[in-house]
């Protein structure tokens, strides 16, 4: 009787445990479709911008996301970010050069944990086109407190000329660093950036027209010695209410500039931009502020 109740008690157990792992959700790890992004970088995938833009596909259960990359296999060394909402992420500071792993996982509402997706590789290479300020200085000084710091000194968005705080109206200034000067044209409105071995366009796609200025070194300049940086500041010339932006940014290998044009396009629910290069057409859609619906891709000619 004893041994006939231990085998139920035993069954019964083994049944709970097989329900709740098959209640923890899973990453799908799914090819993307044609209109979606997919991963980026790809598996393997040299990249040419300093940090890289993690992507993924959405998962429809998740919460938030959670995102490792590390330069060991097994993660021994990994940097982890967490609690964002959205399948993307860019760290705050540029990657040491050299070959990393990367995985994400997410979390439910019910707060229910993933396990971690397939793991993908990406290098990142010594002579990244966009740069960032993370030179380390004296403690305490004032180029660490007053310039690394700031929201001016990274690749990023000011509102007003300062870090983004609620301003309305405001004018906008949108930032980008590199180790070597510009190439400007503000007719255009773009940009190029050369490396030794690569190359970036960028296109400001603006419903207004921004101005151009350019500028090297640091206010107030480190104690140690650094890297020169040149910095390049696109903003608007009056306040606005809001600001509907979209950058394209084109790496290329030296010598391969391609030819492309990037057009902007607007409806009341999506902001999009028609991007034409070596013959291929895409439109690449966001969702309106306050609007429903996933940024989506639409193949063209």
């Amino acid at each position: 009787m004893i041994l006939r109740a231990m085998l139920v008690l035993s069954a019964w157990l083994g049944s709970s445990v097989l329900g709740a792992a098959a209640d923890n959700p899973t990453i799908s790890n799914r090819p993307p479709k044609p209109n979606e992004v997919g991963y980026r970088p790809g598996d393997g995938q040299t990249v040419r911008l300093n940090p890289p833009s993690f992507i993924w596909l959405h998962e429809k259960d998740a919460a938030t996301y959670e995102i490792q990359w590390a330069t060991q296999p097994d993660f021994a060394n990994a940097e982890t970010a967490r609690g964002f909402v959205w399948n993307t992420y860019t760290h705050h500071t540029p990657l040491a050069s050299g070959e990393y792993v990367w995985r994400y996982r997410f979390t439910t509402q019910d707060g229910r944990q993933s396990g971690w997706s397939a793991v993908r590789k990406v290098v990142v290479p010594a002579d990244a086109l966009l740069t960032t300020c993370v030179y380390r200085d004296l403690h305490g000084s004032k180029f660490h407190y007053q310039w690394a710091h700031s929201t001016a000194a990274h690749n990023g968005v000011l509102v007003d000329g300062e870090g983004q705080i609620k301003h309305t109206p405001a004018t906008f200034q949108f930032m980008l660093h590199a180790l070597r000067a510009f190439e400007m044209d503000e007719a255009k409105q773009r940009l190029t950036v050369q490396q030794p071995q690569a190359g970036v366009d960028v296109q400001y796609l603006s419903p207004r027209p921004l101005s151009f200025r350019q500028w090297d070194g640091y206010t107030p300049p480190p104690t140690k010695e650094s890297p020169n940086q040149w910095h390049v500041e696109a903003g608007t010339r009056e306040p606005v209410q809001r600001l509907g932006m979209l950058t394209v940014l084109v790496p290329y290998r030296a010598g391969q500039q391609p030819a492309w044009s990037a057009e902007r396009l607007e409806t009341d629910d999506r902001l999009g931009v028609r991007f034409v290069c070596g013959g291929r057409e895409q439109t690449v859609w966001f969702p309106q502020p306050g609007r429903g619906g996933r940024a989506a891709v639409e193949d063209g000619r």
